[in-house]
């Protein structure tokens, strides 16, 4: 599922902008409300943007993808009971799974992928929206989005250093490594091997465990320091920057649901 944060996500009205797109994109949906102040009303937001999807299946667009994407991405940034609630309503159907909508394996509560972003990067990877699309690869290294793939992480920083996702990308950055630390320390403390060693197994190397966990944290401050330059008064990140720097840090952002 995508992070919940809307503190670095574009303005609609930047979005249909285009990025230089000489056109205005007239839309379908307006209005989508956000359930953590409507929750009676997410199932019709869903409808209607399921239904602005299926409209594009012989003639998928990038604009509208993006634009679709935005609106989800806002409409779940909230809190677990709050989404639990919206669960709990019944808001969910199985055909939204062509939306990215399903329900957490282990949050559950019913959540967006990312999918309709990833499908408008897959549709033209340099597009004029390329700013934006390129984040559902910085975010996903699979349809679930369980993992993100770092190498297109360290793209979207060098290509779009401004971009519109510039913060949840080094969110994203400092979330890994600071998973990649507990990992790396879990191993050193030989506290045995689970499901999560599949997802950041990968990214330990025969180097002395010692070495690859002061790296790991020293990535991990680097990037959360960066998400908060981007906004200073983000509580939750510092936070994050402070149980790292203290090596008391133990909750898990990547590699579940």
């Amino acid at each position: 599922m995508v992070t919940r944060s809307n503190k670095g996500l574009p303005s609609k009205k930047s979005i249909l902008k285009g990025e230089g797109v000489g056109y205005i994109l007239i839309l379908l949906l307006i209005g989508v409300l956000n359930p953590c102040h409507a929750q009676d009303s997410i199932g019709a937001a869903l409808h209607r943007i399921y239904q602005n999807y299926l409209s594009m299946a012989q003639s998928p667009d990038i604009s509208r993808l993006v634009s679709l994407d935005h609106d989800l991405r806002q409409m779940f940034d909230c809190s677990w009971d709050i989404l639990k609630r919206v669960t709990d309503s019944g808001a969910f159907h199985e055909e939204y799974r062509a939306i990215g909508i399903s329900i957490g394996h282990y949050s559950d509560v019913i959540g967006y992928s990312g999918k309709l972003l990833l499908e408008a990067h897959k549709l033209d990877p340099v597009s004029s929206f390329r700013s934006y699309t390129l984040y559902s690869f910085a975010n996903c290294d699979a349809e679930d989005c369980s993992m993100p793939n770092i190498d297109s992480a360290r793209l979207y920083v060098k290509q779009f250093p401004n971009g519109p996702y510039i913060y949840e990308v080094y969110s994203t950055l400092g979330r890994f490594y600071d998973d990649l630390y507990k990992e790396i320390k879990r191993v050193k403390d030989n506290e045995g091997y689970d499901y999560k060693y599949d997802c950041y197994g990968p990214y330990v190397t025969a180097e002395p465990l010692k070495n690859q966990l002061a790296r790991a944290q020293k990535r991990g401050i680097y990037y959360y320091r960066k998400a908060i330059q981007r906004h200073p008064k983000d509580a939750v990140m510092r936070g994050n920057l402070i149980d790292l720097q203290n090596g008391t840090t133990n909750g898990w952002y990547f590699c579940s649901d």
